[in-house]
């Protein structure tokens, strides 16, 4: 199933080589500060041409070139590590890795290094069968897509879930990532089918928190349609529906005080100025610095439009 038929910018994994190659690590300056100088000015100069053209070759081959210049130049390694990654040669990796700590052994990127050994560890011995390799290829897609949701890359992310679809259809983590990133996009009618199939596809202990996001997105869903119901019905100047729509959609979400500020217009146009009045003294107290502007902006047109009070009749 495809979610999104869209072209994106290089994986996520890449994106994260690019800043793995980016970073310096300040460690072992143990050649000539001159040697050390030209490595890291081939090393930078790699950086930027693989952020550039994305050229895994290319870069191998200037990282290799900074070893020559300066043997004892850590980092260089630790991007070869990242290089191989890419491309799931996991031995090379780890080979990369470990020849990084021989001469880095204390900084914190060599302690990222040994865990990094570590997780790849893991990582070759479930590449060993199809099984563990679908698994963890599809459980990377997961991952690669939540990072880019929480970046605020809620499209490339929803690429990432169509990719782990297509490996495994019947896992439910997939679909409610996506639903998670059309929400945010305020494709609700969307996020409801692809949480109901993550529904469908989940275990017992995942269902709770999915049918809880599922109940928020209809309600956002309800909420966006009562706008547009109640926007209609005020431009027809049918007031009285209008203030009944917004009211229900206020209930959906009190402390937003749009749907409040709606009612109490359309109140005040129907001519029941009392309970237009009365919303507007509850949205004046919001901690929503625009909304108790406003209602307090609309407060004031009321009173000044207000008739006079006719005098008391004197006794007579």
């Amino acid at each position: 199933m495809t979610i999104l038929r869209q072209k994106g910018p290089h994986s996520a994994f890449s994106a994260a080589i690019c800043l793995a190659l980016a970073s310096v690590a300040s460690a072992c300056a143990l050649a000539s500060d001159d040697v050390r100088d030209k490595a890291r000015e081939q090393l930078q100069l790699t950086t930027q041409h693989y952020i550039r053209d994305n050229d895994a070759a290319k870069a191998r081959a200037g990282l290799l070139a900074a070893i020559q210049l300066d043997p004892t130049y850590p980092q260089p390694r630790y991007n070869l590590a990242m290089l191989a990654e890419v491309e799931e040669k996991w031995d090379e990796a780890i080979d990369w890795l470990q020849k990084y700590r021989t001469l880095d052994g204390t900084s914190k990127t060599s302690s990222k290094a040994q865990l990094e050994i570590e997780r790849l560890t893991v990582v070759r011995d479930l590449d060993k069968t199809p099984e563990g390799k679908l698994k963890r290829r599809y459980n990377d897609a997961i991952a690669r897509g939540q990072k880019l949701a929480a970046i605020g890359l809620p499209k490339s992310a929803v690429l990432e879930a169509d990719a782990a679809v297509k490996m495994n259809p019947n896992r439910y983590e997939a679909y409610a990532l996506a639903a998670a990133c059309l929400a945010r996009q305020g494709q609700y009618d969307r996020a409801i089918a692809f949480v109901k199939m993550a529904i469908d596809r989940s275990d017992a202990s995942s269902k709770p928190r999915l049918q809880a996001a599922l109940a928020k997105c209809e309600n956002e869903a309800n909420y966006q349609q009562i706008g547009i119901q109640g926007s209609a019905a005020l431009d027809a100047g049918k007031y009285k529906d209008a203030a009944a729509l917004f009211e229900n959609g206020w209930k959906l979400f009190p402390r937003r005080g749009t749907y409040g500020l709606a009612a109490a217009l359309a109140l005040a146009s129907s001519g029941d100025i009392p309970k237009a009045t009365e919303y507007l003294n509850q949205l004046k107290n919001s901690k929503d610095q625009a909304t108790a502007r406003r209602a307090q902006s609309m407060l004031a047109r009321i009173s000044a439009h207000k008739p006079a009070q006719a005098p008391p009749a004197s006794a007579h």
